[in-house]
């Protein structure tokens, strides 16, 4: 009789350093300098990896940030969700 082997739990700390990985993938395919889709003023020259954030809901909506193109300009944190409604996710944070 053989036995199965499991694998091991999923942490969120797996999840986050799996998504920091494709992020910097990403990166290295991104123009120099973009706008920012949800907010086309937002002039944005890379994202913060170290940064990212997944938040804990059942899709595992990202918190991407980019870094502003302007020297003095704040950061700009943005919600990435693939297939859900996110209405109720806005009043949580």
């Amino acid at each position: 009789m053989q036995r199965k082997m499991s694998k091991p739990p999923i942490t969120m700390d797996d999840i986050i350093r799996r998504a920091r990985e494709q992020l910097a993938v990403v990166q290295q395919f991104m123009p120099s300098v973009y706008t920012v889709p949800l907010e086309p003023k937002f002039i944005a020259h890379e994202f913060i990896v170290k940064k990212l954030a997944v938040f804990t809901s059942a899709k595992s909506p990202l918190c991407v940030v980019f870094k502003n193109k302007d020297p003095g300009g704040d950061h700009l944190k943005v919600m990435f969700k693939n297939g859900d409604d996110l209405r109720q996710d806005i009043l949580t944070l």
